[in-house]
């Protein structure tokens, strides 16, 4: 699956320095991802906000 090629890290933001540090791999990150964003979008649709 297409999803599947690209992975989504876990990670943290240090202010201090400006720079991320890498926590871990979400597995199956992209397709969760995507599928959430559809789900907020059918969510705001229902609402009416879109």
């Amino acid at each position: 699956m297409l999803f599947e090629a690209y992975q989504k890290y876990m990670d943290e933001y240090d202010e201090s320095t400006g720079m991320i540090k890498i926590n871990g791999v979400i597995e199956e990150g992209c397709y969760r991802h995507v599928v959430n964003m559809l789900k907020l979008v059918a969510d705001a649709f229902k609402q009416g906000a879109i």
